[in-house]
């Protein structure tokens, strides 16, 4: 029941077009908590066009706030760029 849920959770997440990445370090003994901290990211996610496979977060949009560009214009062009490819 649950990986039926976590299933249609993920296919869901995919046809948005949202992805959550999640990074869970190893741990070396059970003793010990993690040795650097888990990080959890959502954002636009990219997929292999061919084989479908997942390829990880699109940054674009943060690149281009850090950058100074226009979060927005960026948006639109990601959005005109993927209408072209489908």
């Amino acid at each position: 029941m649950i990986e039926e849920k976590r299933s249609e959770f993920n296919l869901f997440l995919k046809d948005i077009g949202l992805a959550v990445q999640v990074l869970i370090p190893e741990k070396f003994s059970k003793a010990r908590k993690y040795e650097s901290p888990i990080s959890f990211e959502v954002g636009i996610g990219m997929y292999d066009n061919k084989t479908n496979e997942y390829i990880g977060l699109g940054q674009r949009s943060e690149d281009a706030d850090v950058l100074g560009i226009d979060v927005k214009e960026v948006i639109k062009y990601q959005t005109l760029e993927k209408q072209l490819v489908a």
